[in-house]
């Protein structure tokens, strides 16, 4: 057996940079999508569709939990070259999936009955609210379903396929709602029509490639009570963190619906969409990365486990500040450009959430190493009740008159609080890994992000609003980025291999 096979850092990069090509591209189409849906369903409706939407999305914790415990095992047994487990351990993992999507059919369905009359919604919409509903659950059982395929595919790291299915269904969810501007009525119920029907296509060409390209994919449901075991025990304690991590958008749009009304929720749509973008980014880096790091401590190499976490700190956080840094800046610009129209509050909820993202990032990479020992338990429990005090502590602080964007400044330091924590969890688990770096990696990162804004603000503060502004802090944030971490960030060695790219050219 050769694992060490499996650790290949030029498949790593090729596949970081198909992941970067499909976010582009489903970022740039994605952000003209929900231009496009606000102005086709208009405010109201925008905000009831996010409303509404997060409540179902709640059951995505399903998902979420899912496709991290069968990612975690296919690419373990990968790692390992044992084919006759790997089609047990698919197999076995169907009977989870089927399973669970039965129990998101059932508690969705109890859950609108019960809750969905109690939202603050206009009269004259809570019909098609209610069928909106039953879209979104349906959408929600469909992408349950094809977990056990798209985990495949990131354990065999064909990313390439993974980013074209990605773009599919940006391109199919974009065509939608221009198909919406030829129909007078009915639009908001038709959109989630039209959303379920395009992830039901996607997830039927996912499990046809899959069935086609991989062996394991071929099993059928299978029961093995020693697999059933191990993946319930792993999934059930991720289960509890995924759900958490689902509550809280959730619930931020709940609590901020009973206290502030429907129009409030249309700026919390917008800055989950300008913080879900910008997560795709980051996600592009770890996402590539996090196979290898659980093969490479399948194999023991903890040295390579180190190495591959601090570079996935390194330019998660990196690519992160060249996108933030000038759209925090010209956050209210971006948005009118955007938008058009820009509801209350948008502009500052989206900054708010640009620097939650740094915590989140670390929280997520950090999550990649513990799920890779299996030892998870500690871990869920503590991550998940910090994440879901924010929804807690954002209802208390309404309570005694805070105003609406208190709950993401509160998201902001309880993240900060979650990964210092994490952080913690990782080094009794893999003490030999080399913390002191992945902090040093960020710590840089956050100085060069400091000096990067404050070169950037002085066109800020000098020139008028306008895109000549936005286009000088974006050169600006790029140039400066590029040379600093060329400088302070790259090895001796990275910056050897980049002259000598640049000398052959």
């Amino acid at each position: 057996m050769a694992p060490e096979a499996n650790l290949d850092k030029k498949r790593l990069y090729k596949n970081s940079i198909k992941l970067y090509l499909r976010t582009f591209y489903t970022l740039a189409v994605g952000l003209y999508n929900s231009r496009v849906v606000l102005e086709v369903l208009g405010i109201d409706d925008f905000g009831v569709y996010s409303l509404v939407g997060s409540l179902v999305v709640m059951f995505g914790f399903f998902t979420g939990t899912m496709s991290s415990a069968m990612s975690r095992f296919f690419a373990f047994e990968i790692a390992s070259g044992n084919s006759k487990r790997l089609h047990d351990t698919f197999g076995t993992a169907l009977v989870i999936v089927s399973a669970v999507a039965a129990i998101i059919m059932l508690a969705g369905e109890a859950v609108g009955y019960f809750f969905l009359g109690d939202l603050n919604i206009p009269q004259q919409t809570r019909g098609a609210a209610a069928v909106v509903y039953q879209f979104s659950l349906a959408t929600v059982i469909v992408t349950v379903l094809q977990t056990c395929y798209l985990s495949t595919l990131i354990a065999r790291e064909r990313m390439g396929m993974f980013a074209i299915l990605d773009m599919l269904t940006t391109t199919l969810k974009l065509a939608a709602i221009f198909a919406l501007k030829f129909i007078d009525s009915e639009k908001l119920i038709l959109y989630s029509a039209l959303v379920f029907c395009v992830t039901l296509g996607t997830t039927i060409i996912t499990i046809v490639y899959c069935r086609r390209h991989f062996a394991e994919c071929r099993a059928g449901l299978e029961w093995h009570k020693p697999l059933m075991s191990s993946l319930l025990a792993y999934s059930g304690w991720n289960l509890f963190k995924t759900m958490c991590d689902t509550l809280r958008p959730a619930g931020i749009n709940v609590v901020v619906n009973l206290f502030f009304g429907v129009m409030i929720n249309g700026a919390v749509g917008i800055a989950m969409t300008v913080s879900s973008n910008l997560a795709k980014f980051t996600a592009n880096v770890f996402l590539a990365f996090k196979p290898q790091i659980i093969k490479s401590y399948a194999i023991g190499a903890i040295d390579e486990m180190s190495s591959l976490m601090t570079a996935t700190f390194r330019f998660s956080t990196l690519v992160l500040s060249v996108i933030v840094v000038p759209i925090f800046l010209e956050m209210p610009y971006v948005l009118t450009l955007w938008l058009g129209e820009c509801p209350t509050y948008a502009a500052v909820f989206c900054r708010l959430l640009c620097i939650a993202m740094y915590f989140e990032v670390m929280i997520a990479i950090i999550e990649f190493g513990i799920n890779a020992t299996g030892n998870i338990r500690n871990f869920c429990i503590i991550n998940g009740l910090m994440t879901v005090s924010t929804v807690g502590l954002g209802w208390i602080a309404y309570r005694y008159g805070a105003p609406a964007p208190a709950i993401y400044v509160i998201q902001i330091v309880v993240g900060c609080l979650t990964a210092m924590t994490d952080m913690s969890i990782l080094h009794r688990l893999v003490p030999q890994l080399d913390i002191a770096a992945m902090f040093g990696a960020v710590g840089r990162i956050a100085l060069l992000t400091a000096l990067v804004f404050g070169a950037c603000s002085i066109f800020y503060m000098t020139m008028s609003n306008g895109f000549l502004r936005f286009f000088l802090i974006g050169i600006t944030d790029v140039a400066a980025m590029g040379a600093l971490t060329y400088l302070f960030v790259l090895t001796p060695a990275m910056r050897q291999k980049v002259l000598a790219k640049i000398r052959r050219h």
